[in-house]
C-alpha cells in the first residue's frame, strides 16, 4: 500500500490539461493587472533596492496601459522591458512566463471600458492633470479628426524632443497614425496612437491625452459619396468615376508620388472606361495590398461595386449636383448643432452651425471655421428646396 501511495504521489501532474484550463478562464483586464502585480512583488522590491524604482514603475504603467486597451502583445513587450531592468538571469524567464500566462486569461470584451487610457489605478503622481484648452466637436470628418489630433500633439514635436533624428522618427510614426484615421481604420488608429504616444511621453501624461484622442476618433464619421447618401440617384459615367475617386482618395493621396500606385491606377481607370467592371474590381483586389490593409480594400470593393451598379440604372434620374440638401439638428450639453450637407463641385460638403445657450454662434465648413454668410447661403438653398417640395405635393 505504501509503495502504491508513493507511486501515486510521484506521478507528475498533467500540466498540459491544467494549463489549458487556466488559459480559458476569462477575467477582466483589471484583474489581470492585479494578478501580475502579485507575481511582480519580488521584482518591485528588487527594483527599489537597485535604484531603478522610478523607471521600472513608469515602464510597468506603460505595460498596464496596453492591458487595459486590449493590446496584449504590446503589453507583453512592455512588461518584458521592465523585467530586464531588474533581472539578468533565469529569474527573468520564470517571471516573464507567469506574466504571459496571466495575459492569456484576459477577456478582450472587457477592454476599452471605463479607463480607455489604461493607466494603473493606483498610479496618481502629483500635478499631472493636463488642463486641455481644446474644445471637441460632436462630429468630425476623417481629415478633420486627423487635423485636430495633430493640433493636440503639436507640443510633442516642439518641446519634448530637440534632436532632429528623434523628431523625424516621431513625425513618421504620427503620420502613420494620421493615415489610419483618414483611411477610416479607427480601431487600428487608436492602437497606433497609444503605442506611439506612450513610447515618447512620460506615462503620467498620457491618460487624458489618449482619452481625448479616442473621443475624437469615436466621433469621426466615414466619408460617403452622393449616391450612398441618396441611393436612388442615377449616375452617368463621369459621376461614377468621381465617386470612385472619392472612395480611393485616402489611399491615392497618401501614395500620390508612388510610381507603382500610378501604374495600377492607370490600368484600373482604363478598365472602367472600357466598361470592364469585373476586371477593374479584380485589379483593386489584387494590386493594392501594398498600400492598404485587406479590410479596407474589401470595404472599398463592395462600395465601388454598388456605385458601378447605379450607373445608368433604374434610380431617380438626377445629377449629383441636384441631390437634395440634407438637414440635421441635435441638442448636446448646452448647445444646439445644426448641419447642412450639400453636393458642391461633385464633392460632399458639410456646413455646421453651433449655437451655445449663452448666445454664441460658430460656423464651420467641413470642420474648418467659416463665415456666417456661408451658412446663410446654404440655409437659403435648403429653405428654397423645402418650399419647392411643398408646392409639388
Amino acid at each position: 500500500m505504501l509503495c502504491l501511495l508513493g507511486t501515486l504521489i510521484s506521478q507528475p501532474k498533467d500540466i498540459t490539461s491544467e494549463k489549458k484550463s487556466i488559459e480559458f478562464t476569462q477575467i477582466s483586464p483589471l484583474v489581470v493587472v492585479r494578478n501580475i502585480d502579485q507575481h511582480l512583488s519580488k521584482t518591485t522590491i528588487e527594483a527599489m533596492e537597485s535604484g531603478e524604482a522610478r523607471p521600472y514603475k513608469d515602464q510597468i504603467n506603460i505595460a498596464k496601459s496596453f492591458v487595459h486597451a486590449g493590446n496584449y502583445e504590446e503589453a507583453k513587450k512592455a512588461y518584458d522591458e521592465a523585467l530586464r531592468m531588474v533581472w539578468q538571469n533565469s529569474n527573468y524567464t520564470v517571471v516573464s512566463e507567469k506574466v504571459e500566462l496571466e495575459l492569456k486569461k484576459a477577456n478582450r470584451s472587457f477592454s476599452n471600458g471605463s479607463r480607455p487610457a489604461g493607466l494603473d489605478e493606483n498610479y496618481q503622481p502629483e500635478n499631472t492633470k493636463r488642463n486641455s484648452s481644446f474644445e471637441l466637436q460632436e462630429s468630425y470628418t476623417p481629415h478633420g479628426a486627423a487635423n485636430k489630433i495633430d493640433q493636440m500633439l503639436s507640443f510633442l514635436m516642439s518641446s519634448v524632443y530637440k534632436r532632429r533624428d528623434e523628431q523625424l522618427t516621431l513625425e513618421g510614426k504620427l503620420n502613420d497614425c494620421r493615415q489610419l484615421v483618414i483611411m477610416e481604420s479607427f480601431d487600428a488608429a487608436k492602437s497606433a496612437y497609444h503605442s506611439t504616444i506612450i513610447a515618447y511621453l512620460d506615462p503620467k501624461w498620457t491618460g487624458q491625452l489618449l482619452e481625448d484622442i479616442y473621443l475624437i476618433i469615436d466621433r469621426t464619421e466615414a466619408v460617403k459619396t452622393p449616391s450612398e447618401i441618396n441611393p436612388g440617384v442615377q449616375l452617368n459615367a463621369q459621376d461614377t468615376k468621381d465617386e470612385i475617386a472619392l472612395l480611393l482618395q485616402p489611399m491615392t493621396e497618401y501614395y500620390r508620388d508612388n510610381q507603382q500606385m500610378k501604374s495600377h491606377l492607370k490600368a484600373f481607370w482604363e478598365q472602367i472606361d472600357q466598361g470592364n467592371k469585373k476586371e477593374a474590381l479584380k485589379l483593386i483586389s489584387e494590386n493594392f495590398d501594398l498600400f492598404a490593409n485587406r479590410q479596407w480594400i474589401d470595404n472599398r470593393l463592395k462600395r465601388i461595386e454598388a456605385i458601378l451598379n447605379r450607373e445608368n440604372g433604374t434610380g431617380l434620374s438626377t445629377s449629383p449636383t441636384e441631390a437634395p440638401i440634407l438637414y440635421f439638428k441635435e441638442n448636446v450639453e448646452g448647445r444646439s448643432i445644426e448641419r447642412l450637407r450639400i453636393i458642391e463641385k461633385r464633392e460632399l460638403v458639410t456646413y455646421k452651425k453651433v449655437s451655445h445657450t449663452w448666445g454664441g454662434h460658430y460656423y464651420f465648413k467641413n470642420d474648418e471655421p467659416t463665415k456666417d454668410t456661408e451658412w446663410l447661403r446654404v440655409w437659403k438653398l435648403y429653405k428654397e428646396q423645402e418650399s419647392a417640395m411643398s408646392n409639388n405635393k
